[in-house]
């Protein structure tokens, strides 16, 4: 039985024993949430100044797959109502895709409307591309990706990896980086081809050579979002090597723990969906300088019947809102 020394063990593998294609390559928004955080977050008299702003970040699967059958006029709709919502002041400034393969999604990023926006690994010959997207309100000042060494079943038809993305957010002393990823999913029938425990066993894979490429392309001392569809659950020991071997904290899971600093709409959950969920959003705090980074609201959108009487995929967008606090020089 596959098991957590086991995990730990590929971890620690050589990069030579996996490795994988590399390249290398507005203003803040207030509301009632923000105010409540930084109200139970105030500083005693005499302490150092700091700034604060709010960070929006979704992580939508858009269920892109280019499959016959498949509704592919949804990607614009998508694109509207983020459109919309940029246009009342309640959008995320940033948003990460996974799933986005098909041409069609194009129109995804056209009608959003967001002026910064790149792509992951592209395909190569009969496989597809990687689905991953980043689109932001921010300057993009340096993007890279890296394609998995190894897949199985039917994940082996597109080109999964990670993406990275460097962002210049106003006010921050230091640039944010941001990662997405889509991980190899687990069998759901026999059609799948394999059983759990070999997909298992790629993903610790995967989750391997995302640390890696995360360590070779992020500034160690830099505040870090890392989000994305895993196919992982916080019981199985991929999580937890993946937990333990980052130390980054995940937002749904640090939200349910404070209740008095980290808001969600009434129904939702972010504990319950912490736990039952395969999309994830982690992050690190910004060290010399320091960038403190709290979730501060958690919802689940995209969650109802808005396209032909359906939903728009066959996951949930998963937005979480941060709190950043960083010191201001006098």
């Amino acid at each position: 039985m596959f098991t957590i020394l086991s995990a730990v063990l590929l971890m620690g593998a050589t990069p030579e024993a996996r490795a994988f294609s590399r390249r290398p390559t507005a203003p803040p928004l207030e509301d009632s949430f923000m105010a409540e955080f930084e109200a139970s977050h105030s500083q005693p008299a005499g302490a150092a100044v700091s700034g604060r702003r709010k960070l929006k970040v979704l992580s939508y699967n858009i269920y892109g797959v280019p499959l016959p059958g498949v509704d592919h006029t949804r990607y614009r709709r998508i694109g509207q109502i983020l459109a919309a919502r940029r246009a009342a002041g309640t959008a995320p400034q940033v948003v990460l895709l996974q799933e986005a393969f098909h041409g069609n999604s194009e129109e995804l990023v056209r009608a959003a409307g967001y002026p910064f926006s790149v792509k992951g690994p592209p395909g190569e010959g009969a496989r597809y591309n990687s689905g991953l997207r980043v689109l932001s309100e921010f300057e993009i000042t340096r993007s890279s990706w890296a394609v998995f060494s190894q897949c199985v079943s039917w994940d082996c038809l597109a080109r999964k990896g990670i993406l990275h993305a460097r962002l210049k957010v106003p006010g921050l002393p230091q640039e944010l980086e941001l990662y997405t990823t889509h991980m190899n999913a687990d069998p759901e029938d026999s059609t799948f081809w394999t059983d759990a425990e070999e997909s298992l066993i790629v993903r610790i894979t995967q989750l391997g050579e995302a640390r890696e490429f995360i360590w070779e392309t992020a500034r160690s001392q830099a505040p870090l979002i890392f989000a994305g569809d895993f196919n992982f659950h916080p019981s199985g020991d991929d999580y937890l090597m993946f937990s333990g071997g980052t130390g980054f904290e995940n937002a749904a899971e640090q939200c349910g723990r404070s209740p008095t600093s980290c808001a969600w709409p009434e129904g939702q959950d972010p504990t319950r969906d912490w736990r039952g969920s395969v999309d994830h959003q982690f992050y690190r705090e910004g060290r010399s300088p320091r960038v403190d980074v709290e979730p501060a609201r958690f919802e689940k959108s995209f969650r109802g019947p808005v396209h032909q009487g359906g939903k728009l995929s066959d996951h949930d967008g998963l937005e979480i809102d941060y709190a950043l606090r960083y010191p201001i020089p006098k």
